[in-house]
């Protein structure tokens, strides 16, 4: 049948709520540009440019980050040379390294 899932009894997948995406960036991922990503994001590899998200950010232990991270919740645990814009709470875990400029509520 058409719209049908038969391994679940024929019931159409429950819709996945926007609370539940996240975007994991393993590492070894190299990107440059601009992102702005509509999920929570993990981000473990190396950015050149702006990472934004209207939901948390973690940088990961082993990530770099030249530019700008923008997020409503930033927690930082690698290196961070450039922003770190959160329009509520940044963290800086004891391994982080920011070389620039933190904003936070």
């Amino acid at each position: 049948m058409i719209g049908r899932n038969k391994t679940n009894g024929g019931a159409r997948p429950r819709p996945v709520l926007r609370e539940e995406l996240v975007c994991v960036f393993p590492e070894g991922s190299t990107l440059t540009g601009d992102l702005f990503i509509p999920a929570e994001i993990i981000f473990h590899g190396t950015l050149k440019g702006t990472l934004t998200s209207d939901r948390p950010i973690n940088i990961g232990l082993n990530a770099v980050v030249e530019g700008t991270v923008k997020a409503p919740q930033i927690n930082v645990a690698g290196r961070v040379m450039g922003k770190v814009l959160s329009e509520e709470v940044a963290v800086l875990k004891p391994s982080a390294f920011v070389q620039g400029q933190v904003v936070s509520q």
